[in-house]
């Protein structure tokens, strides 16, 4: 009878031989054959590594050890799980309906060697979770993509062709796209320097990952299918930095490029992120949004496209900071962020950046989504969560959906705190939809701000008249500002500061349309910027000792 040593020793005998039967069956494959000496030594390592792990001996799995809150993700796995399905064809809306067109134009590889087409396609597999989580995601369409390349694709590790708001066509993409005039090839031969992304265009990259061997190949081609050209503004964007770095880029920095550039108008800030510093080890990190401690503050405002919410994002603005901007209109949001931008910051080295986010956060998708698009941005941790957001209507208007103003409201800024709140703060975690509060205190201030209304005051429909037809109004208003308080009690241990601010009527362009029923002398009534200033003014905010 065998001892446990001598069985060992004999299947891992067994194992050898198998080994080497699939080593000597490798060495006479073309993949190895087309490789250099030093690419063959890696694959033949790789191969027999793999190889000896899948026919060693079993052995016992570990036992799991159960989580304890510490450990806990930051968002349940069940919030993700209900919401993977509308998120993704929320992602897909975003990528057909709002930004352009990325096409990776892989009519190159087929002369290209398989460790160079590999390459690319873990490039591709990069941009793929890079676009999932962007602000704004594009449509990326991969052309001349043969059925060669896509069984070469699909078996590689980890790839496949059913990605999220992804198109592989095996046809040219001129012949998918007819209309010349809307389709602008990416070169760093070309003369025309990029100012912007056009919406309404297809933006061509070249599927090529070593640049020298196929050197003006994108320029000719767009010459002779008389298709526009463009670069990225590397020249000036180097000058100003001092960059001595190479103007070489990967086909997914160029696409990652376009992805942060779309919320922000900001090519230094997209540049920053994506371009690598290896040869010029000597930039400013004060300068440059690469590094952490060169970031400034930041803020999100939900409902900052007008009213209180935009004259709060104005003033962060002002005073240098980061404003995340949030609106459900995406028009009204693009406006609204480039009026800040107008706005010079006070005393920035590092120039903020105003970034747009189209997200109707009255749904847990939208909070979701902006969650996933703050934790993409990077553009430093999260200070100051202001919430404008909410809806009037008077009774007679909402007979149909009696619950619409609650759940605008009230339970649209209880999800977004859900999802946020972690953000501000780790000692905050979220379990079962619950906060989950652990030891710690913020090392900076954190603030909260919930803009509700005095109508949720106790003494609201004694003070003020003619108020017979807002009765749902009232309720939600005052359902808010219970939870507003609770909330703050709940979370005071953290050291994050939750302020509820419950305005009069002010005077705004949406106010007097929305109250024309009843008069309002409106020479009366306060504006909202002086309201605003007034709030910035009192002590009980803590963000006003960094503004």
């Amino acid at each position: 009878m065998m001892s446990s040593k001598e069985e060992l020793k004999e299947s891992w005998d067994q194992a050898m031989l198998v080994v080497l039967d699939e080593q000597e069956v490798f060495l006479n494959s073309e993949t190895y054959k087309s490789e250099s000496k030093s690419a063959q030594r890696r694959l033949l390592n790789g191969m027999v590594r793999k190889q000896l792990m899948k026919h060693r001996s079993p052995r016992e799995p570990k036992p799991k050890k159960r989580k304890t809150n510490s450990q806990q993700p930051m968002l349940s796995s069940f919030i993700t799980k209900r919401l993977k399905v509308p998120l993704t064809e929320r992602i897909v809306d975003l990528a057909k309906s709002h930004g352009p067109r990325i096409i990776l134009d892989m009519a190159y590889c087929e002369d290209m060697p398989l460790k160079s087409r590999l390459s690319l396609y873990a490039q591709f597999q990069t941009l793929h979770v890079h676009n999932k989580s962007a602000i704004q995601p594009c449509e990326i369409m991969i052309t001349s993509f043969s059925e060669k390349l896509r069984q070469e694709f699909e078996s590689a590790p980890n790839l496949t062709s059913k990605w999220i708001a992804t198109r592989f066509e095996q046809d040219s993409f001129e012949n998918i796209l007819p209309n010349k005039e809307d389709i602008v090839y990416l070169t760093a031969d070309s003369d025309h320097e990029l100012k912007f992304f056009d919406p309404s265009k297809a933006y061509v990259i070249g599927g090529i990952v070593d640049r020298n061997s196929a050197k003006g190949a994108t320029l000719s081609k767009a010459a002779q299918l008389g298709i526009a050209t463009a670069k990225l503004p590397l020249d000036s964007y180097f000058s100003s930095k001092n960059h001595t770095g190479k103007k070489v880029l990967t086909v997914n920095q160029v696409a990652s490029i376009i992805l942060d550039f779309l919320p922000t108008s900001s090519w230094t800030y997209a540049l920053d992120r994506n371009l690598p510093i290896r040869g010029n080890q000597d930039v400013d990190r004060a300068l440059s949004w690469r590094f952490k401690n060169a970031k400034p503050k930041s803020c999100v405002v939900v409902g900052g496209t007008s009213g209180i919410g935009f004259e709060f994002a104005r003033q962060f603005r002002l005073s240098g900071w980061t404003v995340y901007i949030v609106g459900r209109n995406p028009l009204k949001t693009k406006l609204a962020a480039t009026e800040l931008r107008k706005i010079i910051p006070l005393n920035c080295p590092l120039d903020p950046v105003v970034v747009a986010i189209n997200e109707d956060c009255s749904t847990e998708v939208g909070s979701m989504r902006l969650r996933s698009s703050l934790l993409a941005t990077e553009a430093g941790e999260i200070d100051s969560i202001i919430l404008s957001n909410g809806l009037f209507k008077w009774d007679d208007e909402i007979l149909e959906s009696p619950e619409l103003l609650h759940q605008q409201n009230l339970e649209s800024k209880k999800h977004l705190l859900l999802f946020l709140l972690p953000l501000l703060h780790s000692a905050i975690k979220i379990n079962d939809g619950k906060y989950v509060i652990r030891d710690g205190q913020c090392s900076t201030p954190k603030d909260v701000v919930i803009v509700g209304s005095d109508a949720g005051t106790c003494d609201f429909s004694t003070r003020v008249s003619e108020t017979e037809g807002e009765s749902k109004y009232i309720a939600s208003m005052q359902a808010l500002r219970s939870w507003s308080l609770q909330l703050k009690s709940d979370i005071a241990s953290t050291g994050v500061t939750v302020q509820l601010l419950e305005p009069p009527l002010l005077k705004s362009e949406m106010a007097k349309k929305e109250f024309e029923r009843i008069k309002v002398n409106w020479d009366l009534v306060e504006t909202v910027p002086n309201y605003v200033a007034g709030i910035l003014k009192s002590s009980g905010f803590q963000f006003l000792k960094r503004l």
